[in-house]
């Protein structure tokens, strides 16, 4: 499908417009992240409990939410399992047989007719958690450099790698952004959604670099900024 046949947008002379927005962008995720002093990590960094309960009927999980926020005092990361109607909870809570026993214990008092079944309750303590963050971030980083080093080599010049990069930084950044600004979790789950947007991405700014690398080969009279543009549209 083609929502837009022959576009003609003069995308180099609104550039200023672009970098002003992208600048905005990057001025308010620093100050989001500085004034919540970094990101807020979930459990897989921090530490704390996971516990995997199983429902012998299919729940809502805001239901679920509500009941471990009044009996737990704080806000759970939740993941269903449909097929099995399961959940998986992660607390910050120490994680303790007790805590276990008594997340069980008050979903099914808030499910009474829907049978509620322990089936799994791990310890993600802090050691691991900071190795996993280490991981995380090195996964990112080595992604990163390895995407510039292949634009780079493809186009037979680091001047394409450096900016398809910076282009990639610049997405993931805005949405690391998001997630600050909203407050929520950065758990490995996102961090994976993260390098997903850093493919498509590339995938993109590659797309165009490739249509440009093709007509500054056969058209080199032609002005720069109406290349870019023919290539971009």
């Amino acid at each position: 499908m083609k929502f837009l046949e022959n576009t003609n947008i003069d995308f180099v002379g609104l550039r200023k417009w672009g970098y002003g927005l992208s600048i905005a962008m990057m001025i308010i995720t620093a100050t989001s992240v500085a004034l919540h002093k970094g990101f807020r990590l979930g459990i897989e960094f921090t530490g704390g409990a996971m516990i995997q309960v199983k429902f012998d009927q299919p729940v809502n999980l805001e239901d679920v939410r509500k009941i471990l926020i009044q009996t737990e005092g704080e806000n759970p990361d939740l993941q269903s399992l449909v097929s099995q109607n399961s959940i998986i909870i992660r607390l910050k809570s120490l994680p303790t047989k007790e805590l276990a026993e008594r997340v069980v214990d008050s979903l099914q008092a808030g499910f009474p007719s829907n049978k509620v079944t322990l089936e799994r309750s791990d310890l993600v303590g802090p050691v691991v958690g900071r190795y996993l963050l280490r991981q995380a971030l090195l996964a990112l980083v080595c992604s990163l450099v390895g995407i510039m080093v292949y634009v780079g080599f493809r186009f037979r010049n680091m001047v394409w790698g450096t900016a398809g990069v910076l282009a990639l930084l610049h997405d993931v950044i805005a949405a690391a952004g998001v997630i600050s600004i909203l407050n929520r979790e950065m758990t490995l789950t996102v961090i994976a959604a993260l390098l997903t947007i850093a493919g498509y991405s590339i995938n993109d700014t590659i797309v165009v670099f490739d249509r440009m690398r093709e007509k500054l080969r056969y058209r080199k009279k032609e002005p720069l900024e109406l290349l870019i543009n023919k290539s971009i549209n």
